[in-house]
């Protein structure tokens, strides 16, 4: 019995719960320390926040697709299928607030609306940015679940 509690509060206090940790019960933020996690939580379950304000800490950088034009993300480095090669992170849609890119590789804070669109056939998932802030202190660029 005591293994069972164990590892229902090892599974709860990993996964966290819809709570913003800054007590802010509008923003869902993501936290450095739990950032795969909750973003795994988006990604899996991408319909318990649709629509929910998501805020978060990463890089921010430009990407051109030749059937799109510029693409932006925020993200940061995680694990992927052949070592530390992986991102985590969302397309960020500038436009819905009128905000411009900044460079490649600045640091910043994203909040904005989770939301679905559609690229030749597929369902993607982006934020409708509200705020963009630039910020001098950095967190941790490459990001993992161990």
């Amino acid at each position: 019995m005591r293994k069972i509690i164990a590892l229902l509060l090892i599974a709860f206090l990993l996964t966290g719960c819809n709570a913003a940790p800054n007590g802010d019960d509008d923003v869902f933020a993501i936290d450095e320390q739990f950032f795969v996690l909750r973003m795994l939580d988006i990604v899996f379950s991408p319909n318990e926040f649709l629509g929910q304000t998501i805020r978060y800490e990463g890089m921010f950088r430009t990407v051109e697709i030749p059937t799109i034009g510029d693409v932006y993300q925020v993200y940061r480095y995680t694990d992927g299928c052949c070592g530390p090669d992986g991102i985590i992170g969302f397309q960020v849609q500038l436009d819905s607030a009128g905000l411009e890119p900044l460079p490649t590789g600045t640091w910043v804070e994203v909040t904005g609306i989770l939301e679905e669109f559609e690229h030749q056939g597929r369902t993607f998932l982006r934020l409708a940015v509200t705020s963009l802030t630039e910020l001098d202190e950095r967190g941790e660029e490459f990001v993992t679940v161990r």
